[in-house]
């Protein structure tokens, strides 16, 4: 699922409309700026969930990120509130590797510990970490927020400039680790394309259809939940929505 951004209602509407045609779901992955922000109220923390089954999320840019690093590379809930398990940068099960952060474009506009934090890019030992896991496991989903630098090439407008550190490291995992697909938010849009043979998906952000989604049909619906979700199987293989 892509960028939330604390619309957790959106989010379990979007989910719930998945498992209702797709129950075999076994898992909710949502790629980065999920909603956990040091100075929202703990009212708005995804404190309990109303899923069947287990939500985890990356890191984006727009995160407390004090509660996420320095705690190892295996998966864990940031705290006891928080419904939801955070999936380390260079993190891989099953195939799947996981690298989140991202830059913030509008960082001079934020405040330092409070809604902007400079382990929101990805560090050296992130893409350490995540290039040994391509070395000893098989990868062929790369799950992740922002795109790699080679692959920016193809989404970029005239007005974005390329040579982003966290690109450029994304760029490098992901020529070690060969996916065949790699999905990412960000960009608060959907598109599909390719870089060297992989398929990328970049998906919109879920809470852009916040109050569309409240009085939507089932077919709007779908088209909503179709740009902000991609159902993918244990083999990294694309299940039509």
């Amino acid at each position: 699922m892509g960028d939330s951004h604390s619309d957790f209602i959106t989010l379990e509407r979007f989910a719930f409309f998945a498992l209702e045609r797709f129950p075999d779901i076994d898992r909710i992955v949502q790629v980065g700026d999920f909603g956990l922000w040091p100075d929202f109220s703990i009212a708005y923390w995804y404190q309990e969930s109303s899923l069947r089954i287990p939500l985890h999320f990356i890191d984006g840019n727009h995160e407390d990120h004090r509660l996420l690093h320095g705690r190892g590379r295996e998966p864990f809930s940031p705290s006891p509130l928080y419904d939801a398990v955070y999936l380390p940068r260079g993190y891989a099960q099953n195939g799947f590797l996981y690298l989140g952060g991202a830059h913030s474009i509008d960082k001079e506009y934020r405040h330092p510990g409070i809604d902007w934090f400079a382990e929101e890019n990805i560090s050296d030992e992130d893409a350490e970490a995540a290039l040994a896991a391509a070395a000893s496991t098989r990868t062929h989903t790369m799950v992740c927020h922002e795109t790699t630098e080679g692959a920016f090439a193809h989404i970029r407008k005239s007005h974005w400039s390329m040579g982003d550190p966290n690109r450029l490291k994304l760029e490098r995992v992901f020529q070690a680790a060969k996916p065949r697909l790699y999905i990412h938010g960000h960009y608060h849009f959907y598109r599909e394309y390719e870089h060297n043979g992989c398929l990328f998906i970049a998906l919109a952000n879920v809470d852009h259809y916040h109050y569309e989604a409240l009085a939507a049909t089932h077919a709007e619906l779908q088209e909503m939940v179709r740009r902000c979700c991609v159902l993918v199987d244990d083999e990294g293989r694309l299940i039509e929505w």
